[in-house]
Formats: C-alpha cells, sequence, structure tokens
C-alpha cells in the first residue's frame, strides 16, 4: 500500500514538473513566434531600418533563453536519471542477498520439514532452558523466513516501479533533448539573419543617419507641445492626488497599449546597432505588435490635448494627476479634448507610413515635466 502511494506521489510530481515545463516551453514559443509573425511583415518593406536587426536580436535573446532552460531540464532530467538507475542497482544488490538469504533458510526448512524433527531437536537439548532457546530459536526461525519472502516481494515491486519511473524519466528528456537540438540549429539560422542584416544596413549608413536625425527632430517637437500643454494645466492637488496616487499604486501593472506588443526600441539612450559612436535617444518605447493596430488607454484619466505634427501625424495626451500618458503616430483619433477616458479606451488607428508597412506607436509617460521610462509602468 505504502510502495503504491509513493509511486502515485512521484508519478504526481513529474507530472507537475512536465506541466511546469511544458508551460515555459508555451511561453517561449508564443513569445518567438510574435517576432517571427512581424519580422515577415517587417522583411518585406523596402525601406530599410534598424527595425528588423533589433527584432532579431530580440529574437536571438529570447531563443537564446529557450535553449538555456531547455539544456538546465535535459541536465536535471540527466541527474534524475542517474540516481534512479543508482537506486535499481542498490534494490538489485539488495534483492540479490535477499534471495541467497532466503534459499539457506529454505534448505535448513526442507531438512528440518517434519513435526518429529523439530520435536527431536527440542528434546535432545540438555535443559530446560537449552530447550526453551531452542524453541524461541526455531519460532525466530520461521518469522524471519516469511519476513525475508515478503522482503524479496517488496523489493521486486520496487525494481518494477523505479524502472517504471526510469523509463518515464527517459521518454520525457527524449522530447526536451530534440526541442533542445531543434532550438539550437534554429538559433544559428538566426544568428546568419542578424549577420547578414548587420551587413546590408551597414551600406545604408548615410540613410540610417537621416532617419536618426528627423526622429530626434520630431522628439525634440513632440517634447515641446508636452510641455506647453503640461504648463497650461491648471492644477488641483487636492482632487488630482489621489488619482497620482492611484496611478502610482498601478506601477508595473497596467496593461500595454496594444496587445501582442514587441518592444522595438526602449527608453533611453543606448547605441545604434549598427552605427559607430552613434547614440539613439528615445523619450518613450516604440512598439508594435502583428495583430493590432489600436492604442488603448493603460489608465483612466482625461484626455488634455491631440498634438498635430506635420508628417508624424497625431499624438495623445491623457491626464492621470501629476502624470501623463502620450500615444504618437496616430490617425483616425477616436477622443477628443477634455474627455475622460477608461483604460482600454481605443484612442486611434496607429499609422502605416508609405515607407514602412507595418504600425509603430511611441508610447511615453511623464511625472509632471519629467520623462519616465515607460516599461516599468506596465506588465509585460
Amino acid at each position: 500500500m505504502q510502495n503504491k502511494l509513493n509511486k502515485n506521489i512521484l508519478l504526481i510530481i513529474i507530472l507537475l514538473i512536465t506541466t511546469s515545463v511544458n508551460a515555459q516551453y508555451s511561453k517561449f514559443s508564443k513569445e518567438i513566434d510574435r517576432y517571427e509573425n512581424i519580422l515577415d511583415i517587417v522583411s518585406k518593406s523596402d525601406y530599410k531600418t534598424t527595425d528588423e536587426l533589433i527584432l532579431l536580436s530580440r529574437k536571438i535573446e529570447v531563443r537564446e533563453e529557450f535553449v538555456s532552460t531547455l539544456e538546465s531540464e535535459v541536465r536535471q532530467f540527466n541527474n534524475k536519471i542517474n540516481s534512479i538507475e543508482l537506486s535499481i542497482e542498490r534494490i538489485e544488490k539488495e534483492l540479490e542477498i535477499g534471495k541467497k538469504q532466503y534459499a539457506k533458510l529454505l534448505v535448513f526448512t526442507y531438512l528440518n520439514r517434519t513435526k518429529s524433527t523439530l520435536f527431536m531437536f527440542i528434546l535432545s537439548a540438555r535443559s530446560f532452558n537449552q530447550a526453551y532457546l531452542r524453541y524461541k530459536y526455531l519460532k525466530i526461525i520461521t518469522t524471519y523466513t516469511k519476513r525475508q519472502a515478503e522482503a524479496i516481494v517488496f523489493y521486486k515491486k520496487e525494481l518494477e516501479y523505479q524502472k517504471e519511473i526510469l523509463q518515464k524519466e527517459k521518454n520525457i528528456r527524449e522530447v526536451f533533448n530534440k526541442s533542445y537540438l531543434n532550438q539550437k540549429s534554429l538559433l544559428t539560422v538566426d544568428i546568419r539573419k542578424q549577420l547578414n542584416s548587420i551587413q546590408k544596413l551597414q551600406q545604408k549608413s548615410d540613410t540610417l543617419r537621416k532617419q536618426l536625425s528627423e526622429y530626434h527632430a520630431w522628439q525634440k517637437e513632440l517634447n515641446l507641445s508636452i510641455k506647453n500643454e503640461i504648463l497650461e494645466e491648471p492644477q488641483n492637488p487636492v482632487n488630482e492626488g489621489k488619482v497620482t496616487e492611484h496611478f502610482e499604486n498601478n506601477k508595473g501593472k497596467m496593461p500595454m497599449p496594444l496587445y501582442e506588443t514587441i518592444v522595438i526600441s526602449a527608453y533611453g539612450e543606448h547605441q545604434h546597432p549598427t552605427l559607430e559612436k552613434i547614440k539613439i535617444k528615445n523619450d518613450g518605447i516604440d512598439i508594435t505588435s502583428h495583430s493590432d493596430d489600436k492604442a488603448k488607454a493603460v489608465f483612466e484619466g482625461r484626455v488634455v490635448s491631440v498634438v498635430e505634427i506635420p508628417g508624424h501625424n497625431s499624438s495623445v495626451l491623457i491626464k492621470h494627476g501629476d502624470y501623463y500618458t502620450v500615444y504618437s503616430n496616430l490617425i483616425n483619433i477616436q477622443v477628443t479634448k477634455n474627455q475622460g477616458v477608461i483604460q482600454g479606451d481605443i484612442l486611434g488607428q496607429i499609422a502605416i507610413s508609405e515607407k514602412k508597412n507595418y504600425p509603430v506607436l511611441n508610447f511615453q509617460v511623464w511625472h509632471l515635466d519629467d520623462k519616465k521610462d515607460p516599461i516599468i509602468w506596465v506588465k509585460r
């Protein structure tokens, strides 16, 4: 009964571990699929930017983490299999010893199988105490023989159980090992694509410099517009204090303004992927999605303004107490100035330019006139 209980417990543990690993496998696979879907769109664009290279690099990072996770799981399965094999070896030795001891007991029992023989063995004692000791000895031998037989049955069942678990572990390891080798192979393909993308972009350095200059000029103009809007906003510390606190309490819990979001450009200043000694400065994050082109409010608030910048479509500025969220590169705006919005309300459609055939949204978070990293405010 205990053996069966232990078996069921271990099988449940294996099932839980497998389920957990499968969940991780699914998570990595879905994230890689998202990158592959948007990369398929980006790669078809005749207008070459660093987006494809950045997406490839991010996809490689995810796949490298996936490969590392699978490698770790295979290593853990190897350790468990080695442990089970040692356990089987120990049980087999104990079973062999038990069988030999049981064989000796059977020989003794056979030689003393008749009641008269056992009776004479007791009566031939030189004293009552010796006769009693012989009687106790025979009783112990009988009990020990029975227990030895039970032990052999137990070891056989335990051996069968351990071999069953061993086979299950090996089967699972084989699945993960195949996945590991497959992902390593795909990682090599991704790295080759990455190198090819770098080579192509290096031949277009003048074009990339111009793109970056235009991007920074647009951000400068947008920042000036946002600051002016914030300065013109009347402040009501009593009412807005609660809204500010509510916004702060939801830090890291807000949804992304797009479904299935992929970050193309992170917040802050960082090295250009192909131009040496050139920095990219982003006051927010540039995000895209292969399945969604509608920007949504990440938190309840009030629309302060809809900023129009020629050549860069519209930007929606929403107030949340002392905080502001900004959604840029929108068309078909669905909100108006001073309109109240709730989380998830559609603000507008993300524009797809003639040059790019995929939507890119610039999303920013401000605390009064101080820019913040949006990625720490949203749930990923």
